[in-house]
């Protein structure tokens, strides 16, 4: 079957890339980047894999967290108030966290579309 040039199949149809033309390209990230024009989708998930962060935790420690962000009197808290809770826990050491004032603007402007349904 004949798929889009700018799909998964098409790509593991080809032949495999030689790692001295990666090399060449600086690395993955950037031979990805720069095959970007021509596989949009592919590169994209592509750079998400490959730009993941690693890590050293093991996957239940890492999951567990979730289970001490609730207590059983939130149980009626929405999924969307909850992963808000998370990102915004692993957000506030970082420079990319705007501050809670912002944040619980944030939250609240997209509950209410949420509760709208847009």
């Amino acid at each position: 079957m004949n798929y889009p040039v700018d799909h998964i199949l098409t790509y593991l149809d080809e032949p495999a890339i030689p790692s001295i033309d990666i090399q060449a390209a600086g690395g993955y990230i950037k031979w990805w980047y720069t095959s970007s024009s021509a596989r949009k989708s592919v590169a994209k998930m592509a750079m998400d894999y490959y730009s993941a962060p690693a890590s050293s935790v093991d996957a239940k420690r890492a999951f567990s967290v979730g289970r001490r962000q609730i207590n059983f009197m939130q149980q009626n808290m929405s999924s969307f108030t909850f992963r808000t809770k998370m990102a915004m826990g692993s957000w506030s050491n970082t420079p990319l966290f705007p501050g809670v004032k912002a944040v619980a603007e944030m939250i609240g402007e997209s509950e209410s579309d949420e509760e709208d349904g847009s």
